[in-house]
């Protein structure tokens, strides 16, 4: 099946992940509507339907994504720190930190 003229996506669905956490990076989450996303990735007002027929499904998604970044800043943290279960554990919590505040600014 041709590509359909005008679609610049290669990943729609990464593309419109990345138009929200860019909305919600600048304006937070009372900001986040499907429609913004939509003009924010420059496609369809109905384009996102595909992947999130709704804002709920969104959410969830970019929680996931979060929830990940969460889990890699840890991990990174663990990784610089001895091995033993005290050291694990406090650069766990360092790393627990370090997320909260790059995510509050």
């Amino acid at each position: 099946m041709a590509k359909k003229a005008g679609y610049h996506h290669g990943n729609l669905r990464a593309a419109l992940l990345k138009a929200a956490l860019g909305i919600l990076e600048q304006d937070g989450l009372s900001a986040l509507t499907l429609r913004k996303v939509a003009a924010k990735a420059r496609v369809s007002h109905a384009a996102p339907a595909h992947h999130f027929p709704t804002l709920k499904s969104l959410e969830t998604a970019l929680a996931a994504i979060a929830f990940e970044r969460f889990r890699d800043a840890m991990a990174a943290a663990r990784a610089d720190a001895p091995k033993d279960p005290a050291a694990q554990i406090n650069a766990a919590g360092d790393g627990y930190l370090t997320f909260a505040r790059e995510k509050v600014r």
